[in-house]
């Protein structure tokens, strides 16, 4: 049994495990890439970093992304996947591609778009929201907006992901559940209560789980 787990154990330990603690010893010198002399610093690299204030600022903004990003997107995927999973809908095949593009989208891609419909003076936000009377924001000029911009761009881009996943859940419950419910005289509330939320929650968590890391690692946008 261990013979056929070496392979697995080998590549956690080359790829994963190694690289983890050789990074952390790294962390406890001076390092300078170009320069053999490298001296032990102890813990000062993480003094320095946990009282740099640029640090803190984008450390605040990371969890207030991903407290932002990962409840919308993980709703709207819900919602999208609900949707699709209805029996009466036409179009669900085009519909699914259409929310899901965005994901396999290249981020450089979608940041052009976005930069251009986040323009103030010409982008097509601004243009809908004066044809509406409504104000015009300044979007990614302005420190109160820059961030929710960023967050709703992010949330665009990843809700397809959610859904196509959710979507996986839902079509995985058996539709015996829902028909005994209607022959009971189940309402809509009480079927997603009491029967779909419970049964697509490992889906839930699994969602939830790989949203956060992901929204902790964000770097493109």
């Amino acid at each position: 049994g261990y013979l056929f787990l070496l392979p697995a154990i080998l590549f956690l330990i080359l790829i994963f495990f190694y690289p983890l603690i050789e990074t952390f010893r790294i962390s406890l010198y001076n390092w300078r890439l170009l320069s053999p002399f490298r001296p032990f610093v102890g813990l000062s690299n993480y003094r320095f970093v946990l009282n740099n204030q640029r640090f803190l600022k984008s450390l605040y903004n990371t969890v207030v992304y991903t407290l932002g990003v990962v409840p919308a997107e993980l709703v709207l995927g819900f919602i999208l996947a609900m949707a699709l999973n209805r029996k009466e809908l036409p179009w669900k095949g085009f519909f699914t591609t259409v929310y899901y593009i965005p994901v396999v989208t290249s981020m450089v891609a979608v940041a052009f778009i976005w930069r251009w419909l986040y323009e103030p003076s010409h982008g097509l936000i601004n243009y809908i929201a004066g044809l509406l009377g409504l104000p015009q924001l300044r979007w990614l000029l302005d420190a109160k907006t820059a961030l929710l911009s960023v967050m709703i761009t992010s949330v665009w881009k990843a809700v397809g992901n959610s859904m196509v996943i959710f979507l996986a859940g839902l079509r995985n419950i058996p539709r015996e559940y829902y028909e005994a419910a209607e022959i009971d005289g189940a309402g809509r509330w009480q079927v997603l209560r009491f029967i779909t939320l419970p049964l697509i929650n490992p889906t839930m968590v699994f969602l939830v789980i790989t949203s956060f890391i992901g929204s902790f690692q964000v770097f493109n946008q």
